[in-house]
């Protein structure tokens, strides 16, 4: 990746071919993920050279985009963190069983719960045998299939450490050399060469089983750069009757008042 020239070898060219071919092909939704996830391991590869922290988060957050958007993961009670739903299933003991069932769901839809366990089982489910296969001959100590959840929940746990107490990267990750795993807090982790390899195998493996279309309606022109999207000023619009309802009522009353009172006194024609 970091090398001046980089002179291609016999069949690299039609495998390349290939992957673009189904990338641009996929649906929109799926492209858009897929080049998110991308984005976000060129940009972690390229801050190896100036911030280890970062580089290791955002090697994370290239697969864990793709968990979190494409997993179809539908929560239930028993993800939410235990000490909490301890209480509440303490408080709503006396309560119907219709009445506890809402609050819960009300609860589980503003929470995002089992975010390490989705990442772990996305990241598992996504990679095929050729990573400790084929891929694997010429990597320096790579990780087997056994070793893959534990290290996967070590790398969230780096991440998050790092996110909400920018804590470093354990420093066994930083010893010179090239090993994929290594042992951190008696636990297999991967390095950065491991978590490097593992990201761009499951984002490749998620472009190779993504779904593609010949043709798909969009709206290309909110994609374009430079468009911003702004709310025109009230009295363009709060004298139209046009989807006007109770759903609506708030946001033109509120419009109505910002024209009536100071310091824009439109309506009352107030000097200047």
């Amino acid at each position: 990746m970091f090398d001046k020239d980089v002179h291609a070898k016999d069949g690299e060219a039609a495998a390349l071919a290939a992957f673009i071919t189904q990338l641009i092909g996929l649906e929109r939704e799926t492209f858009v993920g897929a080049m998110r996830a991308i984005r976000q391991f060129v940009i972690g590869s390229h801050r190896l050279a100036d911030d280890l922290n970062l580089a290791y988060k955002l090697f994370v957050t290239s697969i864990e985009s793709l968990a979190q958007g494409f997993d179809g993961h539908v929560a239930e009670w028993s993800d939410y963190e235990p000490r909490k739903r301890n209480k509440i299933d303490q408080a709503l003991k006396d309560a119907s069983d219709e009445v506890a069932a809402g609050v819960r769901d009300a609860v589980l839809s503003n929470e995002h719960v089992a975010l390490a366990r989705r990442f772990r089982d996305f990241a598992m489910a996504d990679v095929a045998p050729s990573f400790f296969r084929e891929e694997a001959a010429g990597a320096q100590g790579p990780i087997g299939r056994p070793d893959l959840p534990i290290a996967l929940q070590q790398a969230y746990s780096i991440r998050s450490s790092y996110v909400h107490l920018l804590r470093d990267v354990p420093r066994q990750l930083t010893i010179s050399g090239f090993p994929e795993a290594t042992e951190v807090d008696d636990r297999e982790t991967l390095s950065f060469a491991g978590l490097s390899r593992l990201a761009r195998h499951i984002i490749m493996q998620f472009i190779a089983r993504g779904r593609t279309v010949e043709r798909e309606a969009f709206d290309y022109r909110r994609e374009l750069p430079g468009i911003v999207t702004v709310k025109l000023s009230p009295e363009y619009w709060v004298a139209s009757t046009v989807g006007f309802d109770h759903k609506s009522a708030p946001v033109r009353l509120t419009a109505f008042w910002s024209k009536l009172l100071p310091p824009c006194s439109c309506i009352k024609r107030t000097p200047n």
